[in-house]
């Protein structure tokens, strides 16, 4: 007899529980890692009492309970882990869960509560940003509660349940200062939106009239998004303004104060005879110019967030300032890196700030009269006057105009933009940010053309054989024709023109 043997192709597949048991410290929190999928941390000394952790990495402690111990089911979130510690959680659970098997379902006291005391588009405005202190960078918090009360000033004490639209389109009507900028009420409205909708949550109110009111100005559109950027065709004079202007390394400083006329090897000096901008501002300038920062997240990056690894060395932009709050890490590229170095190993370098403002006391905040000098400059060789003077968010979309021009796909230079650290592993973030280096590194040379060599050298103190690399373009004098012009030339006349 043969007994023949069945392999099964059918794989048992494992559930992972979405429940882990143990006695919550205020260490448990940091203990446990986000997973694929929401999963809670439950309490085995106070039951109903848990942690529950969120793919993204958001803990949140909570409790639940069944009302008078056998009824309907209540939930309660406390708040996160990070504004809570352990026992600060455990007394408040312990309090809504007595509560609860009373009878008493703390979410609909909360609301009662709520529809007593808080009527007015103020108290409305106070409660949805302490709900909402976790969610939005302080910046976002001061603008919102800054432009309803300079702006909305006039209903801003008035009862939600009797504001109407009429009130709206008189104060829309109503003038308030000499500009009276339509656009800043488009912001107030946005803001007031929210409101609104926390209010009929409440059950104060049963429509938006927001967005009832939207309706009747919809002719009046919001300013389409800006786009004022460096254009290409101008960047090679804009950077060769922004060297001739900037300070370079101190080792041309002579000692009754001037500059020397000769870069390293006898090349010719590319600074003027008095160069204004100082060292930390055209570090900063260059720097939200090469990596596309926002102003914000490069002026408040310190020491701390600098990781010098050998074979990738890397810039941490911390949650709390970046616009998405989340973790931002940068590769730097060659020029960047460079510069990071210097200013890391100058004598007088601040003990916090990367890019310290003038007096030291904290970031850099300030660059427009330096903008105002790279953007409007003539001398002998060359001369540059743009339409209008480009400010620091500018900057961003110069990068991103600069970074299509190279070819880079729109996901990758949204990503270089702010390139967000989620749940992947230390592999696979190695490999991205080796990838994102090569990619920034595109773009810096798209940016700084030759000129990438000459920063390295007389700005950052590189090795001078670097300049090698730098071939200086000479003068062109002849007289400039405009585009369509040359259409109106015999071509043997065409020589005597530069085009641009």
């Amino acid at each position: 007899m043969v007994t023949k043997k069945y392999q099964s192709n059918k794989v048992t597949r494992l559930k992972v529980s979405r429940n882990v048991f143990t006695e919550i410290t205020n260490k448990t929190a940091g203990k446990y890692a986000p997973r694929k999928d929401e999963y809670y941390i439950r309490d085995k000394k106070l039951a109903g009492f848990w942690i529950r952790v969120a793919p993204k990495g958001r803990k949140v402690y909570g409790c639940y309970g069944k009302l008078f111990g056998v009824g309907k089911e209540a939930r309660v979130t406390i708040g996160t882990t990070e504004l809570y510690s352990a026992n600060q959680a455990r007394k408040l659970a312990t309090k809504h869960l007595q509560d609860i098997k009373a009878g008493i379902d703390p979410k609909s006291v909360a609301k009662t509560e709520a529809q007593k005391t808080s009527s007015t588009i103020e108290s409305l405005m106070e409660m949805y940003l302490e709900t909402k202190i976790q969610q939005h960078k302080p910046a976002y918090q001061h603008d919102f509660e800054y432009r309803l009360r300079q702006n909305f000033s006039a209903l801003l004490t008035k009862d939600v349940r009797e504001l109407t639209t009429a009130d709206l389109i008189k104060w829309w009507n109503t003038k308030q200062g000499t500009k009276d900028p339509k656009g800043s009420k488009i912001v107030v409205l946005r803001y007031l939106s929210p409101l609104l909708n926390l209010a009929k949550a409440l059950d104060l109110i049963d429509k938006n009239v927001a967005h009832s009111f939207k309706q009747i100005i919809a002719d009046h559109q919001e300013s389409p998004p800006r786009k004022r950027h460096i254009k290409k065709s101008k960047m090679e004079n804009w950077i060769l303004s922004f060297l001739a202007q900037a300070v370079p390394h101190s080792q041309y400083k002579l000692k009754d104060g001037s500059w020397k006329t000769k870069a390293v090897d006898n090349y010719p000096a590319l600074w003027n005879s008095n160069p204004v901008i100082g060292e930390t501002q055209r570090d900063y300038l260059l720097f939200l110019l090469l990596t596309g920062k926002r102003k914000d997240e490069a002026a408040e990056i310190t020491w701390q967030d600098l990781d010098w690894d050998e074979d990738l060395p890397t810039i941490t932009i911390q949650p709390a300032t970046v616009k998405a709050s989340k973790q931002d890490i940068i590769p730097m590229s060659h020029v960047v890196a460079a510069m990071l170095d210097f200013r890391k190993n100058r004598p007088d370098k601040h003990e916090k700030w990367v890019f310290e403002n003038k007096f030291g006391s904290g970031p850099i905040t300030d660059c427009r009269k330096s903008l105002e000098k790279i953007c409007h400059y003539t001398s002998k060789y060359h001369s540059i006057d743009l339409p209008e003077t480009i400010n620091l968010h500018d900057l961003r979309r110069t990068h991103a105009t600069m970074a299509e021009e190279t070819g880079i796909d729109r996901k990758d230079i949204k990503r270089s933009l702010s390139h967000s650290i989620g749940d992947v592993t230390d592999r696979y973030i190695t490999r991205s940010l080796e990838q994102m280096r090569r990619k920034r590194e595109q773009i810096e040379k798209e940016i700084l053309q030759n000129n990438k060599w000459y920063i390295l050298v007389n700005w950052y103190g590189c090795h001078q054989d670097l300049m090698s690399n730098w071939e200086p373009d000479l003068p062109d004098l002849r007289p400039k024709a405009g585009y369509l012009e040359i259409l109106k030339l015999p071509l043997e006349a065409q020589d005597e023109y530069r085009f641009e």
